[in-house]
């Protein structure tokens, strides 16, 4: 690691929580892997991306195998993939977003974070509807 100052923004556990919660694993994967370049760690960078997009794919996989006439709430798997982010975000990389904002480093605006959320959501749905209206 650089004894350099980092310049530049970061995204809190907190916004790549809430980010997960409305776009999904995309949006939180996305927020990681860009704090992963600011700390200039792009493996792991790479990886996070990755793991995000493996995550979508066990998410809709579950989603899939859980019955239409269950009693199962709707809300509660985003709630959980969240908060399950929030905990990975925490253990890999709430020491280094302390750090940097302690010594008065920049973090994204909430706007941006629920921006990034929305544009995950999107480029989630957006293949799901296309594929339900021509396979449906």
């Amino acid at each position: 690691m650089d004894t350099q100052p980092i310049t530049g923004k970061v995204y809190t556990v907190t916004q790549i929580m809430v980010a997960t919660f409305l776009g999904g694993p995309l949006g939180g994967g996305y927020m990681i892997s860009e704090n992963y370049k600011l700390f200039n760690q792009p493996t792991k960078a790479t990886q996070a991306i990755i793991f995000s997009v493996l995550a979508l794919i066990i998410l809709f996989t579950i989603g899939y195998l859980i019955p239409d006439d269950s009693s199962f709430p709707p809300s509660i798997l985003p709630l959980l993939y969240a908060i399950a982010i929030r905990q990975i975000a925490q253990a890999a990389q709430g020491g280094l977003i302390q750090t940097h904002t302690s010594a008065s480093g920049a973090t994204f605006t909430w706007g941006r974070a629920i921006a990034v959320g929305v544009m995950a959501l999107i480029i989630t749905s957006v293949p799901i509807v296309i594929i339900a209206y021509f396979y449906m």
